[in-house]
C-alpha cells in the first residue's frame, strides 16, 4: 500500500485567508488523497514554535503562503529550507516575494481562488508520481527555445521561406517559436518573460505588444501564465509584415536579431540571425 502524504501549510492567521486554506489548498490536497493541516487547526501541548518545527520536519510537502510578506511564513520558510523540505510557495502578488526567494518557483494565483487550486492539484500530482525528486530552483539556462525547428544558441542561423506573389507582394511570414523544457522538474513560465528583437524598419506587427528600443530596433514580447512540465513543450508565434516595398531586394539580406529570455535574477540574452528565403508559389 502506497503511503499516505502529508501536507503541512504555513499561512497568515488571518480570517481572510480561511478560504484561501479551505476551498483552495485543503480541497487540492483531498483531491489528490493529501492529509492536510496548519498549525492553528491542530491539538497540541508543546508551544507553537516548537510544534511548527515538529510538523515541517513530519510532513512530506509544506504549502506556504507567504501573502503580506508575513515575518511568521517567512520564518518557517527559512527553516523549512534549512532541513530540505520540499516547499511549494504561492503568494495573491509577485511583488510580495522577497529577493532571496525570487529564485524559487511560485504560484501566483491573484484573486482566483480557482487558480491556486488547479495549480495546486497539478504540482501536488506530479510529487506523488515523482517521489524521489525535489522541488528544485528555477535556471532560465535550461529552458530551450527554437525557431522553425533550429534550436537558438548563440549566433544561430535560421533560414525562413517567404512565399512571392503577383505584383511585388509576399505572403507574411511567421515566426514559430518551440519552448521546451528538457529537465525533470516543472518551469513556473509566469515567472519568465520572453522578447524578440527585430529590426523596427523590417517588422510590423500590430497584434502584439512592441517597444521601440532604438531607431534600429524594435522589441517583441510575450508572456505567459501557464507551467512547462518537465519534457513538455509549448510555443509562441510572431506574424510580421514587411514594411519597406519601395526596397525589396533589402529584405533578402540578413537579419540580426536577438531572443532575451528574464527572469527575477537576471537575463539570458541569445543573438540570432534570421535569412529570408523567396519561392515563388505555385
Amino acid at each position: 500500500m502506497n503511503k499516505s502524504l502529508f501536507s503541512f501549510v504555513v499561512m497568515p492567521f488571518d480570517k481572510k485567508f480561511d478560504d484561501i486554506y479551505e476551498v483552495g489548498i485543503k480541497q487540492a490536497c483531498i483531491d489528490e488523497n493529501i492529509y492536510c493541516e496548519r498549525v492553528d487547526k491542530q491539538i497540541f501541548k508543546e508551544n507553537i514554535l516548537q510544534r511548527i518545527y515538529n510538523q515541517i520536519n513530519k510532513a512530506d510537502i509544506i504549502i506556504a503562503d507567504i501573502s503580506g510578506k508575513n515575518p511568521n511564513v517567512l520564518y518557517e520558510v527559512g527553516y523549512a529550507h534549512g532541513v530540505n523540505a520540499d516547499v511549494i510557495l504561492i503568494t495573491k502578488d509577485v511583488e510580495d516575494i522577497p529577493f532571496d526567494l525570487r529564485i524559487y518557483q511560485h504560484i501566483i494565483y491573484g484573486d482566483s481562488i480557482a487558480k491556486l487550486k488547479d495549480e495546486l492539484v497539478k504540482r501536488l500530482k506530479w510529487r506523488k508520481d515523482n517521489p524521489q525528486k525535489e522541488n528544485k530552483i528555477l535556471n532560465i539556462e535550461a529552458i530551450n527555445v527554437y525557431l522553425e525547428g533550429a534550436l537558438i544558441m548563440e549566433n544561430t542561423n535560421v533560414n525562413i521561406t517567404i512565399y512571392e506573389l503577383e505584383h511585388n507582394n509576399i505572403r507574411q511570414p511567421i515566426l514559430n517559436f518551440a519552448i521546451n523544457n528538457p529537465t525533470e522538474f516543472p518551469i513556473e513560465l509566469g515567472s519568465i518573460k520572453f522578447a524578440v528583437v527585430l529590426p523596427k524598419d523590417v517588422f510590423v506587427d500590430r497584434s502584439v505588444e512592441r517597444a521601440i528600443l532604438s531607431n534600429d530596433e524594435a522589441q517583441i514580447r510575450m508572456f505567459f501564465e501557464s507551467t512547462l512540465w518537465p519534457q513538455s513543450w509549448s510555443s509562441f508565434h510572431i506574424g510580421l509584415n514587411y514594411s519597406n516595398f519601395y526596397d525589396l531586394g533589402s529584405l533578402w539580406e540578413p537579419k540580426q536579431c536577438k531572443l532575451v529570455i528574464y527572469s527575477i535574477f537576471g537575463k539570458i540574452e541569445k543573438p540570432f540571425t534570421i535569412n529570408f528565403i523567396q519561392e515563388e508559389r505555385k
